[in-house]
């Protein structure tokens, strides 16, 4: 499976980065208890703790994804195409699990797997447009000034309706918008945006997508995520349940 969601720096993004960094270690202690507690310490070293990627972190194991994460601290605001991300991004890392970390007066809307086949949908619809350079947009442009007897601004509807007609290639950039055809098409064009280059990397996309949609068929959003059971309201709640994990793991090894 190619990656078709790009991986991110989740540090910036963070509502409230000491809440997540301490959800982040929270995790990790559990996992460290719980390998010890099944005798198996050499297993710990195959653990590794991804904070700057796949989601706001990820348990990875032996090279294997355990689980994503997604931690919010506060209201949660999620636009379709952030339930989307969520949902592609556990399909092509073949996460074991996937979890949201939400306070305990939060709550969040089961319609991820919903919003993402209708996201995917959207995007093998956009994929079928007709690519274009900045130029060839540009000279499109200048047709229909030429037939409307003025200028076109940026600004205006009939600039942005042409615009939505067509990919074009200088619109593909790191900035586009989470989950949007653009930010898909700059992470796996990986830095080559000539025209070119972008139709075979959408020849590649749309099946891929199409996979995805496949594989969603039949499943509702419990088969996909959870919310962690475990919930805080406080980064200080963490410490203490993250200082009694420790505590256990002092006393098994050190008895």
């Amino acid at each position: 499976m190619i990656k078709i969601i790009s991986p991110f720096s989740a540090i910036p993004s963070w509502e409230g980065f000491e809440y997540q960094g301490h959800i982040a270690l929270f995790i990790v202690l559990k996992h460290i208890w719980h390998e010890i507690e099944l005798g198996n310490r050499e297993e710990i070293n195959l653990y590794k703790l991804g904070i700057e990627g796949e989601e706001d972190f990820s348990i990875i194991k032996g090279g294997n994804y355990v689980s994503l994460h997604q931690v919010k601290a506060g209201k949660i605001d999620l636009c379709d195409s952030d339930k989307a991300c969520f949902i592609l991004s556990a399909l092509q890392y073949e996460t074991e699990n996937a979890y949201f970390h939400i306070v305990p007066q939060a709550s969040i809307s089961f319609d991820f797997v919903d919003k993402t086949v209708k996201h995917i949908e959207k995007l093998i619809t956009e994929l079928n447009k007709e690519v274009k350079t900045k130029k060839e947009f540009s000279d499109e442009i200048k047709k229909l000034e030429t037939s409307c007897g003025k200028e076109i601004k940026k600004s205006d509807v009939l600039y942005k309706q042409t615009e939505g007609k067509y990919i074009v290639t200088s619109n593909i950039t790191a900035n586009a918008p989470k989950g949007s055809i653009h930010k898909i098409l700059d992470f796996v064009c990986a830095g080559n945006k000539e025209k070119q280059n972008v139709i075979k990397v959408i020849q590649k996309v749309a099946p891929e997508l199409s996979l995805c949609r496949d594989k969603l068929q039949g499943k509702c959003d419990s088969d996909m995520w959870k919310i962690y059971d475990k919930r805080f309201t406080t980064s200080a709640e963490v410490i203490e349940n993250s200082c009694k994990i420790i505590e256990k793991i002092l006393k098994k090894i050190n008895p």
